[in-house]
Protein backbone atom coordinates (compact mmCIF):
# COMPACT_ATOMS: atom_id res chain seq x y z
CA UNK A 1 0.00 0.00 0.00
CA UNK A 2 0.86 3.63 -0.25
CA UNK A 3 2.38 5.52 2.69
CA UNK A 4 0.07 7.91 4.53
CA UNK A 5 1.49 11.11 6.03
CA UNK A 6 0.23 13.71 8.50
CA UNK A 7 2.04 16.79 9.80
CA UNK A 8 1.71 18.66 13.06
CA UNK A 9 0.04 22.10 12.74
CA UNK A 10 3.34 23.97 12.25
CA UNK A 11 4.88 21.06 10.30
CA UNK A 12 7.53 20.56 13.01
CA UNK A 13 6.68 16.85 13.15
CA UNK A 14 5.56 14.34 10.55
CA UNK A 15 4.20 10.83 10.95
CA UNK A 16 4.38 8.41 8.04
CA UNK A 17 2.21 5.28 8.26
CA UNK A 18 3.34 2.21 6.34
CA UNK A 19 1.42 -1.06 6.14
CA UNK A 20 3.81 -4.03 6.33
CA UNK A 21 3.52 -7.80 6.70
CA UNK A 22 3.96 -7.40 10.46
CA UNK A 23 1.33 -4.67 10.91
CA UNK A 24 1.34 -0.88 10.77
CA UNK A 25 4.50 1.13 11.29
CA UNK A 26 4.24 4.74 12.41
CA UNK A 27 7.48 6.64 11.74
CA UNK A 28 7.78 9.93 13.66
CA UNK A 29 10.17 12.47 12.14
CA UNK A 30 11.08 15.90 13.55
CA UNK A 31 13.41 18.44 11.92
CA UNK A 32 14.18 15.81 9.26
CA UNK A 33 15.51 13.47 11.98
CA UNK A 34 14.16 10.08 13.00
CA UNK A 35 12.53 10.18 16.43
CA UNK A 36 10.62 6.94 16.84
CA UNK A 37 9.03 3.96 15.07
CA UNK A 38 5.86 2.47 16.50
CA UNK A 39 4.73 -0.97 15.38
CA UNK A 40 0.97 -0.72 15.93
CA UNK A 41 -2.01 -2.98 15.43
CA UNK A 42 -0.68 -6.19 16.95
CA UNK A 43 -3.41 -7.40 19.26
CA UNK A 44 -4.10 -10.74 20.94
CA UNK A 45 -7.77 -11.79 20.87
CA UNK A 46 -8.67 -15.06 22.57
CA UNK A 47 -5.00 -16.19 22.31
CA UNK A 48 -4.81 -15.46 18.56
CA UNK A 49 -2.35 -12.76 17.49
CA UNK A 50 -3.90 -10.31 15.04
CA UNK A 51 -1.14 -8.51 13.20
CA UNK A 52 -1.60 -8.28 9.46
CA UNK A 53 -5.21 -9.41 9.26
CA UNK A 54 -6.37 -5.87 8.52
CA UNK A 55 -6.12 -3.52 5.58
CA UNK A 56 -6.59 0.24 5.57
CA UNK A 57 -9.99 0.87 3.99
CA UNK A 58 -10.58 4.51 4.90
CA UNK A 59 -8.50 7.55 5.84
CA UNK A 60 -10.02 10.68 7.36
CA UNK A 61 -8.15 13.88 8.15
CA UNK A 62 -9.29 16.68 10.43
CA UNK A 63 -7.80 19.59 12.35
CA UNK A 64 -8.67 21.13 15.69
CA UNK A 65 -7.71 24.57 16.98
CA UNK A 66 -9.56 25.45 20.17
CA UNK A 67 -8.92 26.81 23.61
CA UNK A 68 -10.43 25.82 26.91
CA UNK A 69 -10.44 27.36 30.34
CA UNK A 70 -9.51 25.18 33.31
CA UNK A 71 -11.29 25.63 36.62
CA UNK A 72 -7.96 25.96 38.41
CA UNK A 73 -4.27 25.74 37.55
CA UNK A 74 -1.37 27.90 36.51
CA UNK A 75 -2.84 28.94 33.16
CA UNK A 76 -6.16 30.62 32.43
CA UNK A 77 -6.31 29.34 28.86
CA UNK A 78 -5.14 26.04 27.37
CA UNK A 79 -4.57 25.71 23.63
CA UNK A 80 -5.69 22.45 22.01
CA UNK A 81 -4.31 22.46 18.48
CA UNK A 82 -3.65 19.30 16.46
CA UNK A 83 -4.06 17.57 13.12
CA UNK A 84 -5.84 14.22 13.30
CA UNK A 85 -5.74 11.16 11.10
CA UNK A 86 -8.27 8.33 11.50
CA UNK A 87 -7.41 5.06 9.81
CA UNK A 88 -10.19 2.50 9.43
CA UNK A 89 -8.77 -1.01 9.37
CA UNK A 90 -11.00 -3.76 8.03
CA UNK A 91 -10.41 -7.44 8.68
CA UNK A 92 -9.37 -9.15 5.43
CA UNK A 93 -11.40 -12.28 6.25
CA UNK A 94 -14.52 -10.54 7.60
CA UNK A 95 -15.30 -7.02 6.39
CA UNK A 96 -17.75 -6.50 9.28
CA UNK A 97 -14.83 -6.45 11.72
CA UNK A 98 -13.27 -2.99 11.83
CA UNK A 99 -10.85 -1.17 14.03
CA UNK A 100 -9.89 2.52 13.96
CA UNK A 101 -6.51 3.93 14.84
CA UNK A 102 -6.71 7.65 15.61
CA UNK A 103 -3.42 9.55 15.43
CA UNK A 104 -3.12 13.13 16.66
CA UNK A 105 -0.17 15.25 15.62
CA UNK A 106 0.63 18.12 17.97
CA UNK A 107 3.58 20.47 17.55
CA UNK A 108 4.91 18.96 20.80
CA UNK A 109 4.40 15.30 19.86
CA UNK A 110 2.18 12.49 18.65
CA UNK A 111 -0.58 10.53 20.37
CA UNK A 112 -2.56 7.56 19.12
CA UNK A 113 -5.30 5.24 20.29
CA UNK A 114 -7.28 2.24 19.13
CA UNK A 115 -11.07 2.40 18.80
CA UNK A 116 -12.84 -0.94 18.40
CA UNK A 117 -16.09 -1.48 16.56
CA UNK A 118 -18.63 -2.25 19.30
CA UNK A 119 -20.14 -5.25 17.51
CA UNK A 120 -16.73 -6.72 16.74
CA UNK A 121 -15.32 -6.19 20.21
CA UNK A 122 -18.36 -7.79 21.87
CA UNK A 123 -17.41 -11.17 20.40
CA UNK A 124 -13.78 -11.25 21.56
CA UNK A 125 -11.64 -10.96 24.63
CA UNK A 126 -8.55 -8.86 24.05
CA UNK A 127 -5.79 -10.45 26.12
CA UNK A 128 -2.81 -8.34 25.06
CA UNK A 129 -1.88 -5.28 23.09
CA UNK A 130 1.56 -5.79 21.53
CA UNK A 131 2.38 -2.30 20.30
CA UNK A 132 6.15 -1.78 20.27
CA UNK A 133 8.21 1.40 20.33
CA UNK A 134 11.55 1.15 18.54
CA UNK A 135 14.32 3.61 19.33
CA UNK A 136 17.60 4.04 17.44
CA UNK A 137 19.63 3.89 20.68
CA UNK A 138 19.45 2.78 24.32
CA UNK A 139 18.36 6.17 25.70
CA UNK A 140 18.21 7.30 29.30
CA UNK A 141 14.81 7.09 30.92
CA UNK A 142 13.21 8.01 34.22
CA UNK A 143 11.25 4.99 35.37
CA UNK A 144 9.64 3.18 38.25
CA UNK A 145 7.91 -0.17 38.49
CA UNK A 146 4.92 0.90 40.60
CA UNK A 147 2.68 3.90 41.21
CA UNK A 148 3.78 6.49 43.76
CA UNK A 149 7.33 5.06 43.84
CA UNK A 150 10.56 6.98 43.43
CA UNK A 151 11.72 7.38 39.84
CA UNK A 152 15.26 6.41 38.90
CA UNK A 153 17.32 7.29 35.85
CA UNK A 154 18.39 4.26 33.83
CA UNK A 155 18.66 2.97 30.26
CA UNK A 156 15.61 1.72 28.32
CA UNK A 157 17.24 -1.72 28.15
CA UNK A 158 16.97 -2.03 31.95
CA UNK A 159 13.16 -2.29 31.71
CA UNK A 160 12.36 -5.97 32.09
CA UNK A 161 8.82 -6.40 33.39
CA UNK A 162 7.21 -3.16 32.29
CA UNK A 163 7.11 0.11 34.14
CA UNK A 164 4.65 2.60 35.53
CA UNK A 165 3.46 5.58 33.51
CA UNK A 166 4.65 8.08 32.62
CA UNK A 167 7.88 6.74 31.22
CA UNK A 168 10.01 9.74 30.25
CA UNK A 169 12.83 9.12 27.77
CA UNK A 170 15.61 11.58 26.94
CA UNK A 171 16.46 11.12 23.27
CA UNK A 172 18.84 14.10 23.10
CA UNK A 173 19.28 17.52 24.71
CA UNK A 174 16.14 18.91 23.07
CA UNK A 175 13.89 15.86 22.61
CA UNK A 176 12.06 14.06 25.39
CA UNK A 177 9.46 11.32 24.85
CA UNK A 178 6.73 10.35 27.32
Amino acid sequence: GQDIMRNSPSKKLTVTITSTSSGLNLHLIGSKKYILRVNAGKLVFDKTVSQNEYEITDVKKSSTNETWHPVYGEKNTISNKYNELTLTLTNKANSKNTLNIVIRMYDEGMAFRYIFDRKFAAGFIMQEELTTFDFEADHEAWLTNRAQATYKKDKISSIDNGCERPLVIKQNESTYLA
